[in-house]
């Protein structure tokens, strides 16, 4: 805590006020008008014949609490200047406080889940109803929350002492304030853009295309600030994890519980339509069947995260090959990975618009190919494991040196399936997922498809870099490749996969049309010939890619070697070397710079490290 304090002193004040009001100015001022609007809806209260008095009375409580928002900032600038001001706890106090609460909490709980819910298109005609009444339930929930805060202030007036109880830093304080801030400030953060746009006759239905992407932008912005907070909530709860610990548990368990809750979920939901076992006679069988797998997906991911907070505080230990291990990691890998890649295919393909009603066979065709790939890898992993159940049950560890060239191999292996399993499962669990859970529908198409490929590219742009990592850590340590040299890659490969992968394909399909070869009769014949060819540039860019890394390394061990002579001959100094000014080290020992041009077709250009050991 003394930590956190020293932190927040270091904190300009003009930053500072900046960080707080703007925060105030939506979840208050914003929030406060549309806590009335929604909230006044949610009750029924609100209807076309009785606009007109809602309208004026959301304003002006948008009013009131504007005029508030103002004086909170002068009281917080006379605070920087005079110091702090003693306020002493009295009913003119408890007053202003919860009649301010009562709108921004308990009228704000239920506006929150009814505002959000029809941004992110939960809520329509069939599923108003449902949302009328868990927007209550938050209402009531909040309405307790909001008595008990008035019976502590009561106490602590009568006592004329500040209640402690609560103050401590603990888990469960963690689980009870974060879920009211998740209410208040992520969902309602976005509900107030929502309920206040339509207050002030912003929002209409030829203006919702602008005001959908506003209200969910500001709540990522919530969200974002709300996940800082539980970091630095964390950090501060006496003997748990750190910062950086936290920041890593959330990216372990934020990518767990996309890929293995809704993917799992999603798995059984594309798969079971893959191999047609789905359709509109069936999918009351398959939507309780997907649901019920992302439960216990679910179940696992909450136990995954009790062992990881067990080891780090050192309670728990990795756990030993087992039969029973084997049955717990391949049981969760056949819905994960097997079923989970062929839906991964199916899904991902429609969320990209490729599949369509003329293509549903070819992609159909193409799951099922990856799901046989993955299958096969499926029973390779398990004959690895229990080789190694025997192993350890017999006593004898062995583990054979593999050859430089097996890395590049590995590196295919790995992230080929990565690519399959997290890029296109994640964008595809979402997509999946939605449609178990009946959020996506013809309706709300228009909005699951960007979250399900920006889904999709983050988990590309994560993988990348878990691609970039493997090589500095398998292939010559953490100097494996310098920053500007990752730069330099990236800019060269990324333009050669438009312009030679892509453009391969692309040139003989166009050329084709161009010289009338290709017209509606003869497109079953072109369309391979250019995606094989495609395929065949794709080899070739990989290759070269390959070759320039191995170029990379050679002229880094001669940089190596250089250093090494040049320091050899610096400590053994001699008359003439000392006398001589024009003393060089050129004799044979240069290299050339390692900004030369490097050809990428040049078939010359060596794909491994000559090594002495190899030199017979």
């Amino acid at each position: 805590e003394k930590q956190n304090s020293m932190h927040i002193k270091h904190i300009d004040p003009i930053d500072r006020l900046y960080q707080v009001f703007s925060a105030k100015l939506v979840l208050e001022v914003f929030g406060g008008g549309g806590a009335i609007w929604g909230f006044s809806e949610v009750m029924t209260l609100r209807n076309s014949e009785t606009v007109w008095f809602w309208r004026p009375c959301a304003t002006v409580f948008g009013c009131i609490f504007f005029a508030r928002f103002i004086l909170q900032i002068m009281d917080y600038i006379t605070e920087l200047t005079k110091g702090p001001i003693n306020q002493d706890k009295s009913y003119k106090r408890l007053y202003q406080i919860f009649s301010a609460k009562l709108v921004l909490e308990v009228f704000g709980g239920g506006g929150a889940i009814w505002g959000s819910t029809e941004a992110l298109t939960l809520r329509n005609s069939e599923t108003q109803e449902f949302w009328r009444k868990m927007a209550i339930i938050v209402a009531l929930i909040f309405i307790v929350r909001w008595c008990l805060q008035i019976q502590d202030y009561l106490r602590d007036m009568r006592n004329n002492s500040t209640t402690t109880s609560n103050d401590d830093k603990n888990w469960l304080r963690l689980v009870q304030e974060f879920s009211a801030r998740f209410v208040l400030q992520v969902l309602g953060g976005a509900g107030a853009i929502w309920g206040f746009s339509e207050v002030l006759t912003l929002r209409n239905p030829a203006t919702v295309f602008f005001w959908r992407p506003c209200a969910l932008v500001i709540g990522m912005i919530f969200l974002y600030r709300w996940v800082l907070q539980i970091i630095d909530f964390v950090s501060e709860i006496e003997g748990s994890i750190g910062s950086k610990e936290s920041l890593r548990l959330l990216q372990v368990f934020a990518a767990k519980i996309v890929l293995e809750v809704f993917g799992g979920g999603g798995a059984i939901w594309g798969f079971s339509e893959v191999v047609t076992l789905r359709n509109p006679e069936t999918v009351h069988f398959w939507r309780p069947c997907a649901a019920v797998f992302g439960a216990v997906f679910f179940t696992r991911y909450c136990l995954q995260f009790k062992d990881f907070m067990d080891e780090y505080k050192g309670q728990g230990s990795p756990s030993k090959a087992s039969w029973s291990r084997l049955f717990q990691i391949f049981s969760a890998k056949i819905v994960l990975e097997v079923f989970g890649a062929g839906g991964a295919i199916w899904g991902i393909s429609e969320a990209l618009t490729l599949r369509t009603h003329e293509t549903q066979e070819f992609w159909r065709n193409k799951a099922i190919i990856v799901a046989i790939i993955f299958t096969i890898r499926y029973f390779f992993q398990m004959k690895d494991y229990t080789a190694e159940i025997y192993r350890e049950f017999m006593g004898v560890s062995i583990e054979k040196p593999k050859p430089k060239g097996m890395q590049w191999v590995r590196l295919l292996q790995i992230f080929s399936a990565k690519l399959v399993l997290e890029v296109f499962g994640g964008g595809g669990a979402i997509w999946g997922f939605s449609e178990v859970l009946t959020l996506r529908r013809p309706e709300t198409v228009f909005f699951w498809r960007p979250v399900a490929l920006t889904i999709g590219f983050i988990f590309f742009i994560r993988w990348m870099m878990q691609i970039k990592d493997f090589m500095n850590e398998c292939m010559g340590g953490s100097s494996y490749l310098q920053k500007s040299t990752w730069s330099k890659l990236l800019q060269m490969f990324a333009a050669k996969l438009v312009l030679e992968v892509f453009g391969g394909g692309g040139a003989i399909w166009g050329f084709s049309e161009v010289l009338t070869l290709r017209n509606a009769h003869t497109v079953w014949f072109w369309r391979p010939c250019a995606a094989a060819f495609g395929a065949i540039f794709f080899c070739r860019w990989v290759l070269q890619m390959k070759d320039y890394m191995a170029q990379i390394e050679m002229e880094r061990d001669a940089n190596e070697i250089h250093k090494d002579q040049t320091s050899k001959v610096s400590s053994f100094p001699t008359k003439s070397s000392m006398e001589d000014g024009d003393f060089s080290l050129s004799s044979g020992l240069e290299v050339e710079d390692s900004n030369a041009d490097i050809s990428m077709t040049d078939e010359s250009t060596p794909l491994f490290k000559t090594e002495p050991a190899y030199i017979v």
